[in-house]
């Protein structure tokens, strides 16, 4: 079963997905967190849920250094691609080891062209966990859509 929450930008749908995840035994996933100077966006941690380890997985551009290896990039911001295969890793174990539910924020633009959590998000779907995701309220049907999700809409 795929588990959506939804809102608008800053709506609170990752402590939603966090708390849900508080209350569901066998689960594991990923959150990500934001790194803030005033009003501007820095950076983005990822955080494992069940071990809480955090690593810096999306960096604003004009903040990168020779070692940060670019994935994709939306907007001004690059996506880690050690992290993302970290990720990615982290949940095909969470996924052969008989992991109940899967914990995955957020897919948004990225996703819908084919980059970040997309190949992983597939694999998810076609795997027996359930599935909790954040996705920004206007793009829900086209996530909908592209990943033909028939599942629960949590506001």
């Amino acid at each position: 079963m795929v588990h959506i929450i939804t809102g608008s930008i800053n709506s609170g749908k990752t402590t939603i997905l966090t708390e849900l995840y508080e209350n569901i035994k066998e689960a594991d996933g990923f959150v990500s967190i934001k790194n803030m100077t005033g009003n501007i966006v820095l950076s983005y941690d990822i955080c494992r849920l069940a071990t809480k380890e955090k690593r810096l997985f999306i960096l604003r551009d004009s903040l990168l250094t020779g070692g940060f290896n670019v994935s994709c990039k939306i907007g001004p911001y690059c996506v880690s691609k050690e992290v993302l295969d970290w990720v990615e890793d982290s949940i095909r174990h969470m996924i052969s080891s008989g992991i109940k539910a899967i914990f995955l924020d957020e897919i948004g633009l990225l996703e819908l062209e084919g980059k970040c959590f997309d190949k992983i998000l597939k694999e998810i779907l076609i795997s027996n966990c359930d599935l909790y995701i954040t996705v920004r309220e206007g793009l829900l049907e086209h996530v909908i859509e592209r990943y033909n999700i028939d599942g629960e809409i949590i506001y």
